[in-house]
């Protein structure tokens, strides 16, 4: 019995451990997608290095939906909240609210979570006929039938490291941190291209009055032989 309690209680701490992993890095990835979202105030710089930039915002978006939808899975053979909680459902002696913590997600971002799986299936995993257009360019604005805008995103990520770390605290007695290392690293790399961009401007600038001096001795059209 005692050992059939520790593979529980081993399964248990292994599918929380996962969730967690899979949010946070699910939040660095919106935390880099949103650092790098072409504002006017960095759009000249992401346009100067695009082809390093496009792929990147690209990338992150693209995860930031995929770890989303994976902790939203249903899939028999993973970790995610479905199984969370069947796991806690099974075992009444943790006297956790299962379902309640299930409507927290499932119910209050009902069509979050809808659009969501849409755009997972439809854009990111695989190339559906009929949404394959929208795969070009890294826009946030996608087809009618799928919304999923940056606010209710951030909200359902609210939620899922709120319900993960209370899940956490009661069965692992441990806080779960969500706090980003380095969040400053995306605009310190802004700062410097943006940096590089202004002095070789101004290098260029030096170049052409060295050789087109603003004021000079000798007329460019003068003709004049004495």
């Amino acid at each position: 019995m005692a050992e059939q309690d520790e593979k529980k209680g081993k399964v248990l701490e292994e599918c929380i451990e996962s969730i967690y992993d899979t949010i946070l890095e699910a939040k660095y990835n919106f935390h880099v997608w949103l650092e790098l979202y072409p504002v006017e105030a960095i759009v000249h710089i992401l346009n100067r290095y695009r082809g390093f930039f496009i792929p990147t915002i690209m990338a992150h978006r693209k995860m930031f939906f995929v770890n989303l939808y994976k902790v939203l899975d249903h899939r028999s053979d993973s970790y995610h909240f479905n199984c969370l909680f069947d796991l806690l459902e099974r075992d009444r002696s943790n006297k956790i609210d299962a379902e309640g913590y299930r409507k927290q997600i499932f119910e209050e971002h009902t069509e979050t979570i809808k659009h969501l799986e849409r755009f997972r299936h439809k854009l990111v995993s695989h190339i559906d006929k009929d949404f394959v257009v929208l795969k070009r360019g890294p826009t946030t604005k996608i087809d009618p039938e799928i919304k999923v805008t940056i606010g209710e995103a951030k909200a359902l990520l609210k939620t899922l490291e709120n319900t993960i770390n209370s899940i956490s605290v009661k069965i692992l007695r441990r806080h779960l941190s969500f706090r980003l290392d380095r969040t400053k690293d995306p605009e310190q790399i802004i700062i410097g291209l943006g940096a590089a961009i202004a002095a070789e401007r101004e290098q260029s600038k030096l170049q052409l009055e060295y050789i087109y001096p603003k004021k000079s001795g000798i007329g460019l059209l003068d003709t004049d032989n004495g």
